[in-house]
């Protein structure tokens, strides 16, 4: 009689069907069918890049890639393997104004997002006010549309951990989620303003009317060092170059009246490395400037990314 050959996993390819095996019973539970690889795939495809999502550090540190892959089947442990090392994903939750936060994750959301209404699709741009300068727009081209936002974040010269952009998803069906990028930047020492970046570009293409519409979406974030202001005064000076008053701004004012003879002010930041920064704004009234100035501060934040301010000087 042949005694039959036994055949043996290597341990760490057992330890994986094992991980594998301990995903049964929520199929089970949940009443699931093995999905087909082409709809898995077809899933895929329908995601389309919606946003940025700026962290610092380890900002999914405790999340496990294993936990994002319940309810998921593989045909071949290299499927598994590759599963396994993909980068962590976090899912999105929308607030009242639109922005997303993500589970288990910290940081700065920026997002294109296109969504249907009574009156039809539109374009929405979301923000979580991190960022210093903002610019969105939308291009009808002869092919489709894009859509494309550029942003730019204040870090501490100080910090001295690294800062990732991550790209974030919107599925088919709607949800959202953010994947935590492996590469980060270290600007810890960098000259002030020095400017570091990067780019995510997605197209998708869809049917109407018999007609292919390609539309492309792009997101480009730069990260600039910057020393955080400490105290800032706001001087008001008169057509005679002499000072009416001086006010001391706090980092909560969003307006600054100015005193009727006023025909030019100075605003003064001390910074944290003592450096001493100043800015003019003519107010005279042959100006005709009734909304006023924005002046835009930035301040230290509680995980390195400075936090900008902005104080409307003037106006009616």
């Amino acid at each position: 009689m042949r005694k039959k050959k036994e055949q043996r996993l290597p341990a760490g390819n057992l330890c994986r069907w094992m991980l594998c095996v301990a995903f049964l019973p929520a199929l089970l539970l949940e009443g699931c069918s093995l999905a087909r690889q082409d709809l898995q795939e077809t899933a895929r495809q329908q995601e389309r890049l919606c946003g940025v999502l700026v962290t610092v550090g380890d900002a999914g540190e405790g999340l496990r890639q294993e936990e994002s892959l319940e309810g998921s089947t593989f045909s071949s442990i290299q499927e598994l393997e590759e599963a396994l090392s993909a980068p962590a994903a976090a899912e999105g939750t929308r607030r009242e104004d639109g922005v997303y936060t993500f589970a288990g994750v910290d940081g700065h959301f920026l997002g294109i997002f296109e969504e249907e209404d009574q009156e039809g699709s539109c374009v929405r741009f979301a923000n979580d006010g991190s960022f210093g300068v903002v610019k969105a727009e939308t291009k009808v081209t002869d092919t489709g549309t894009l859509h494309r936002m550029e942003a730019v974040v204040m870090t501490d010269t100080g910090l001295r951990e690294p800062v990732y952009l991550n790209p974030v998803y919107q599925r088919g069906d709607g949800t959202v989620y953010v994947q935590l990028d492996g590469g980060g930047y270290l600007l810890f020492g960098a000259a002030g303003g020095e400017v570091f970046g990067t780019s995510y570009s997605s197209t998708n293409t869809r049917e109407i009317r018999g007609k292919q519409e390609v539309n492309t979406t792009e997101l480009a974030v730069s990260l600039q060092a910057g020393v955080p202001a400490e105290t800032v005064r706001l001087l008001e000076m008169d057509g005679e170059n002499r000072l009416i008053r001086t006010q001391e701004i706090s980092r909560e004012m969003k307006e600054a009246a100015l005193h009727e003879e006023t025909a030019y002010v100075i605003v003064e930041e001390k910074r944290r490395d003592g450096s001493l920064m100043r800015s003019l704004y003519d107010t005279g009234q042959d100006t005709e400037n009734e909304d006023g100035f924005l002046h835009k501060v930035y301040y230290s934040g509680t995980d390195g990314i400075l936090v900008p301010a902005e104080l409307k000087i003037g106006g009616l």
